[in-house]
Order: structure tokens, then C-alpha cells, then sequence
């Protein structure tokens, strides 16, 4: 294996001994650690700036999200430099719609996070609920109200049934999320909101381990903000 030595001033090694050490807390090799980190990081760098991904300007497709994705998952971009940018062409506007459809389609198991609604998606899920493929949802207190008026009083027991049998897992949101955020067992998609409103002519796609531990890390980060729906739920919606 061939040696590399790389020198950097003296300001920046003090930087990144403090950094690592808050990181990796002086434990036994920590330094070491610390550099094989940075070295994974900056591995990742390259592979991005090469990617046809940065190509595509996903960075600034990201960097309009400032206030939207969080930071950690920004810091992380670089795991996505394995991933497809969709988009919509003029002859084609529903091809980013069609390829989150198919993924969900042919999913074993689905997490998803969405400020948006669409009936197809409803109507998605439900044909994987009843395959039983477990779903798990964290959605927006308009998306939520939505979904469960299209249901209908009529057909709340089924989906109580799904809920008190675990195989259907919703939270509701009241952060005003702006994504919509899809990962199975297979994929990742993600759609994110422009000035606003939602982006139709993108969609992230992916199907690299990376990608999927970048996903799982958003979703969880919205979990811990959302209250799980429960079946007292339903029982107070009835009181309203």
C-alpha cells in the first residue's frame, strides 16, 4: 500500500485535534479514528464532486433547503452521491410521479414522511397494506386530517384494526415540514418543496446502502417531533 503524507498549517491541525477530541472523547486510538473519519470524509468529497449527481446541481437543489432539511442531514449530502436525479420533461410531466409510485409498488416494507397528499399515494398503500407489507407514516396534521376524511367514518375500523395489529404506524407532525420522504427496503425517494412549493419536476432516487441510512437518519430525525396516533385518537376525533 502506498504511503501518502499530507501537511497542513498549524492552525488547522489544532482545529481538527479539538474537533475529534470533542468528537471521539480521547478514548483508546481516537486519533487514529479521528483520521480515518476524516479521510472517509474527504473519500466521499471526491466521489461527490465527480458524481454525475453534482452534475446535476443537486447542491443547489439542497442548499434552497437550508431552513427545511436539517443540518446533520445537509453535513451528509455526500451520501446520495450514488443516487439519480428524476426529472420531468415537457413531454413527460408525471415521470417523476410514476417512478415514486413504482417504488412503492414493489416495496416489502415502507417508511414515509410527507407534507403533501395525493390520492394515488392513498390508494398505493393500501394495496401494500394489503399484501401485508407494514407501513409507517409521519405525516403533516393536513395530510393526516385528509387522509382520514377520504377513509370515511365507514372504514376507520379497518384502519384501527391495522393500527392495533402494529402494522400500520402513523405519527402526526406539527412542524411545517417540507418533504416528502420515502424509504423501503429496497429505495430511497425524496421530493423537497421550492419557494414553497413542492418540486413535481424532481425526485431523488436510490437504491445504495448509503442512500438508505441517509433516509432512515431523516425519517428518525422527524420521529422524534411527531406523536404517534393511536386508537384514543380516533376516539377523540369522534368528540370533535
Amino acid at each position: 500500500m502506498k504511503r501518502i503524507t499530507v501537511s497542513v498549517s498549524e492552525d488547522v491541525d489544532l482545529f481538527f485535534r479539538k474537533f475529534a477530541s470533542q468528537k471521539f472523547k480521547f478514548e483508546k486510538g481516537w486519533y487514529s479514528e479521528a483520521m480515518e473519519d476524516a479521510m472517509k470524509l474527504w473519500i466521499n468529497h471526491v466521489k461527490f464532486e465527480n458524481s454525475e449527481l453534482s452534475k446535476n446541481n443537486l447542491d443547489l437543489w439542497f442548499n434552497q433547503q437550508k431552513d427545511i432539511i436539517p443540518a446533520d442531514s445537509l453535513y451528509q449530502i455526500r451520501n446520495l452521491s450514488n443516487s439519480k436525479l428524476i426529472e420531468a420533461e415537457h413531454n413527460d410531466l408525471s415521470k417523476t410521479h410514476i417512478a415514486h409510485i413504482q417504488v412503492m409498488s414493489n416495496a416489502r416494507e415502507i417508511k414515509g414522511v410527507s407534507a403533501i397528499f395525493h390520492l394515488d399515494y392513498i390508494e398505493t398503500v393500501n394495496k401494500l397494506l394489503e399484501k401485508g407489507v407494514n407501513v409507517k407514516l409521519i405525516l403533516t396534521e393536513p395530510v393526516l386530517k385528509k387522509t382520514i376524511e377520504l377513509y370515511g367514518s365507514e372504514n376507520l375500523g379497518y384502519l384501527k384494526k391495522l393500527i392495533s395489529e402494529n402494522q400500520l404506524e402513523i405519527w402526526e407532525i406539527k412542524e411545517d415540514v417540507k418533504v416528502a420522504l420515502t424509504v423501503t427496503d429496497k429505495n430511497m425517494t425524496l421530493g423537497l418543496f421550492v419557494n414553497g412549493i413542492y418540486d413535481t419536476t424532481k425526485l431523488l432516487l436510490s437504491g445504495h446502502e448509503d442512500a438508505l441510512q441517509w433516509g432512515d437518519n431523516l425519517f428518525n430525525y422527524y420521529l422524534k417531533r411527531a406523536q404517534k396516533v393511536d386508537l384514543c385518537y380516533f376516539e377523540e376525533l369522534k368528540e370533535t
